[in-house]
C-alpha cells in the first residue's frame, strides 16, 4: 500500500506562500487578514489540482475549516 506523505513538495509550499504574499494574507470569503492565513486550491490538490500562482487562492484558518467540512460554500465559477 503506498501512502501519501503529508509534507508538501517544495513548488507547492513556495507557490502557497506566494498565494498569500500576492494576496496580503486576506481571506476571500471573510476579508479578514491573518499571519497564519491558508493558501487554498481551487481545484483539490488531493484530486490533482496544480499548485500554483493561478489555481490558488488566501483563507484564513477557520474559513479553510468551514469550507472543507462543508458548512461554508465558495463560488468558484467567478474565478
Amino acid at each position: 500500500v503506498l501512502q501519501m506523505s503529508k509534507r508538501r513538495p517544495s513548488d507547492h509550499i513556495k507557490a502557497q506562500k506566494e498565494v498569500k504574499k500576492r494576496e496580503g494574507y486576506m481571506c476571500l470569503r471573510c476579508g479578514g487578514v491573518y499571519a497564519d492565513a491558508h493558501g487554498h486550491h481551487l481545484l483539490y490538490f488531493s484530486e490533482g489540482g496544480p499548485a500554483n500562482f493561478y489555481t490558488m487562492t488566501t483563507m484564513c484558518p477557520p474559513c479553510h475549516s468551514k469550507y472543507h467540512t462543508k458548512k461554508a460554500n465558495i463560488d468558484i465559477i467567478r474565478f
